[in-house]
């Protein structure tokens, strides 16, 4: 804490912000040790005084959520809440238990960061890529057929939204018809993106093509929204979320709206770091970097290398070059050794030219990890089927446990 013309200010750590939360908290701890079997026990009834005490709590992670044990309760009386099931980066479906009640509150958290960003976006001119209503309206926007895509994007610009919302994944393939068809944008004043890393070339190039402001929303459907983009594009932590680093650089989650299913110290699997640092928006509290990959998206054999930047960054030198006509691809690392890179190409890429790009990837691959042993294959495809709507540009598969990234 420090004095400036007779008023008290208090400099922003883990710690303050720590203790600027710790009755909701405390409540959260409280319910969960009530509600929840696995808690039972495993807490202080009452609850924890400092942060020295917090990080004593176990990390909590997709297993806790599944175990029997967690879910007993909720078991008994499912009829009181809603499902929400997602696909999870492991490829294994966890099925998310809320209440009304904190959907509600959830939901509100959201538009209350959106609205501090545009006061003229609402219910009505906010058009999101997801959910039933759309498919009925607009049709099957996650399937990625050119023609599809033409007809969809049509009908979307043709709803006259203020604000798109969707994964990077899709609204990029959509910003590239819109761009090869010469459509315009008339009424899109701000896209917002979640489920994925964006790098700053992909953020460009769908400002650019849109002519609209990119909003990044960093969350995952077991915890809604952990942080949300200001203006001055800094990724602000909500209000109800705190978040820590483990020794790893994992990003570790405690949300305390949530009471149905607690995440407590919960392991999200993202690597990145957390700041305190003043911001021109007026909110000096935690802000996210993201470093682009998850825990399981290190790339064995390679310390501290994250497969979804280096191959995210390769790929964006293969296009500077003026290789050109990928139009979406997929990283699968198979071995230490062994590499599989699944590549969907524009129609008019003739077959030596595939050829030619993937000598030259093949080549940069093994520069770039200082390994000419490295085994690089290659498999075309003529579509790709994205996951509710979410594409991943590197899949570490090996059986082996990734490196620790500890480079921070």
């Amino acid at each position: 804490m420090f004095i400036i013309g007779g008023f008290r200010f208090i400099k922003m750590d883990k710690y303050e912000d720590f203790l600027q939360k710790k009755e909701a908290i405390n409540n959260l701890l409280s319910t969960a040790i009530k509600k929840n079997e696995y808690f039972k026990g495993m807490l202080n009834i009452n609850g924890v005084d400092s942060y020295d005490e917090f990080i004593d709590i176990p990390y909590t992670s997709k297993a806790t959520l599944r175990s029997e044990k967690y879910l007993e309760n909720i078991v008994k009386e499912p009829e009181k809440y809603k499902l929400e099931i997602t696909s999870g980066s492991t490829g294994e479906p966890l099925k998310c238990f809320k209440t009304d009640r904190e959907i509600m509150k959830l939901n509100l958290i959201i538009w209350q960061s959106r609205k501090r960003i545009d006061s003229k976006v609402n219910v009505k001119n906010f058009f999101s890529m997801y959910g039933m209503d759309t498919r009925k309206r607009i049709g099957d926007v996650v399937n990625l057929e050119k023609d599809n895509m033409l007809v969809c994007l049509k009908k979307i610009l043709n709803e006259k939204p203020r604000w798109l919302y969707g994964s990077v994944s899709i609204v990029e393939q959509y910003a590239k018809i819109l761009q090869e068809f010469d459509l315009k944008n008339e009424t899109i004043k701000y896209i917002e993106l979640a489920g994925e890393f964006i790098d700053s070339r992909t953020r460009e190039f769908i400002e650019s093509v849109f002519e609209a402001k990119v909003i990044n929303h960093y969350g995952m459907r077991e915890n809604w929204c952990i942080a949300y983009e200001c203006s001055c594009g800094k990724l602000h932590v909500c209000d109800n979320v705190f978040v820590e680093n483990d020794k790893s650089g994992e990003l570790i989650v405690t949300n305390t709206v949530l009471n149905t299913m607690p995440i407590i110290r919960y392991k999200t699997g993202d690597i990145g770091r957390v700041e305190y640092e003043e911001c021109k928006c007026g909110n000096n509290g935690a802000v996210l970097y993201l470093l682009g990959g998850r825990v399981g998206q290190i790339i064995s054999g390679n310390k501290n290398v994250l497969g979804d930047i280096f191959f995210k960054r390769l790929f964006s030198r293969i296009f500077v070059d003026g290789f050109e006509g990928i139009r979406f691809y997929n990283v699968e690392q198979h071995t230490e050794k062994k590499f599989k890179i699944k590549i969907v190409y524009d129609d008019n890429v003739y077959v030596c030219d595939m050829d030619s790009i993937e000598k030259k990837i093949e080549v940069m691959i093994r520069q770039r990890l200082n390994d000419d042993e490295l085994s690089v294959t290659f498999e075309r495809l003529k579509s790709v089927e994205l996951i509710n709507g979410k594409g991943v540009a590197f899949k570490n598969l090996c059986n082996a446990q990734p490196v620790v990234y500890d480079n921070f």
